[in-house]
């Protein structure tokens, strides 16, 4: 078994994407099959589909955009939470949780059961505001989710991600956590540097505490 879980949902045209915002498309410009010697394509997407972090820019104005994080929230311990409750995750959940210390959390939900499962829903879970004020108060600095968005469908949504990223809590979402067990591991999911971006795709990894203990 590999010491390394890969993270990233995958990205193709049938990729889900927030309502409204640009799908993903990978458009082929060259081909061998027409005489060319290599394979070209470019790629039309909005930053936030697929796997991807929020930078405060993106609703902070005069907010931090990507290529100015710090890339060592991005690399680091990191625990896998579990979420069972079909509801959204409160600060009740995250106090029972035990999240003392931690600085990286990405929460398992039902949302791993819908990767499979297009197109867009509403019902999926997320943090509550008063989850967000308790993940601030504890000193977390990354929080990742298996959804679209952090916060719930709706004007919440909005409100947690003032939260988080008002208080430079940076959001990672998209996750495929469906072969993540929860416990301890270290997070690798490095932005692509977009200068001036408010949003960033990612190429995100757990490496299991076992395998990084060996390797020492």
């Amino acid at each position: 078994m590999s010491s390394v879980i890969d993270i990233t949902g995958s990205l193709h045209d049938e990729t889900v994407v927030w309502p409204g915002d640009t799908p993903f498309r990978r458009v082929l410009e060259h081909l061998f099959e027409d005489g060319s010697s290599y394979i070209l394509s470019h790629l039309v997407m909005t930053a936030h589909a697929g796997t991807h972090i929020d930078a405060p820019l993106h609703v902070v104005e005069g907010g931090e955009s990507v290529e100015k994080l710090d890339l060592g929230i991005f690399i680091g311990p990191c625990r896998v939470a579990l979420h069972e409750e079909n509801r959204h995750i409160d600060s009740a959940d995250i106090g029972r949780m035990n999240l003392n210390g931690v600085e990286r959390v990405l929460f398992r939900t039902r949302n791993s059961q819908l990767w499979d499962a297009p197109p867009f829903r509403e019902d999926y879970v997320a943090l509550t505001v008063s989850a967000a004020e308790k993940l601030v108060e504890i000193g977390m600095k990354l929080v990742g989710l298996d959804s679209l968005s952090i916060g719930p469908f709706g004007e919440e949504d909005e409100k947690v991600h003032r939260i988080l990223l008002g208080n430079r809590v940076i959001v990672l979402e998209s996750l495929d956590l469906r072969n993540a067990e929860p416990g301890d591991y270290e997070l690798i999911a490095l932005p692509l540097k977009i200068i001036g971006g408010e949003a960033a795709p990612v190429r995100a990894v757990l490496r299991r505490v076992g395998a990084m203990e060996e390797l020492s």
